[in-house]
């Protein structure tokens, strides 16, 4: 099973050309749909802000009252900022409107997969370090879950072959 974040998912429109965005979109709509590609209401929210005029933005719209199901129990939030607070960012996640950033929401369902026991991994690109947050990549790295990039997660999800 692959977690996405918002980033995650519009790495993968670098996979192919303009042309090819609807057929890789189609793919990743049966993943999503059958559980083997999942993540929170709140990436398709990040979507509408950091791609807002990217096909990606509209998909994310379009697919409905199956979003809902991704959301992860509000009890994985401990541990997620008890392991925010492990990597020296005290305060938390900051966000300027006020709302939970998505990779709160993506911290907690993977939480909640790993406390079932579910194996996955997480598509994002969001690496390296930042001074006011953590980034995905030091997420994953603190907690022992396998981040994985666009192409890998293309791979393992079979998303290419259309």
């Amino acid at each position: 099973m692959v977690i996405a974040d918002a980033q995650g998912l519009i790495g993968l429109l670098d996979l192919v050309p303009k042309s090819d965005q609807k057929p890789l979109f189609d793919n990743v709509t049966r993943c999503f749909e059958s559980g083997r590609l999942r993540f929170p209401q709140e990436v398709i929210e990040e979507l509408h802000i950091i791609a807002r005029n990217d096909f990606i933005s509209g998909w994310g719209t379009g697919l409905g009252a199956t979003r809902d199901a991704y959301t992860a129990d509000i009890a994985y939030l401990r541990p997620l900022m008890a392991l925010v607070a492990c990597l020296g960012f005290s305060e938390g996640f900051e966000a300027l409107d006020n709302k939970d950033p998505a990779i709160i929401h993506v911290g907690r369902l993977a939480f909640e997969l790993q406390d079932r026991k579910v194996p996955f991994c997480i598509l994002s690109t969001d690496s390296g370090t930042n001074p006011l947050v953590p980034t995905m990549e030091q997420l994953c790295d603190e907690a022992g879950w396998a981040m994985e990039g666009p192409a890998k997660c293309a791979e393992l999800l079979s998303l290419l072959e259309f």
